[in-house]
């Protein structure tokens, strides 16, 4: 039997830390900036400077131009 510390890390993709600026965009709210925390292969965790309650789906526009879309899987504070 293995036994597994409190906090392995059990993800099917690595994450790798960030601290990139974005905004997101969505039906029915005013575009908002965000700070992306972390990436990875299968998502991200952004950071809002206030809770913010966002919808399902968004657009996540990177500084680059290139815009996502995405699909809100879980919501912490001002944490998405």
């Amino acid at each position: 039997m293995s036994r597994h510390q409190p906090f392995d890390e059990r993800r099917a993709f690595g994450r790798r830390a960030t601290d990139m600026p974005a905004y997101v965009r969505a039906s029915g709210i005013a575009q908002q900036p965000c700070t992306i925390r972390d990436i990875s292969g299968g998502g991200a965790q952004l950071e809002f400077p206030a809770f913010s309650e966002l919808p399902s789906r968004i657009w996540l526009l990177l500084s680059d131009g290139t815009d996502v879309l995405c699909e809100v899987r879980h919501a912490r504070g001002n944490r998405v």
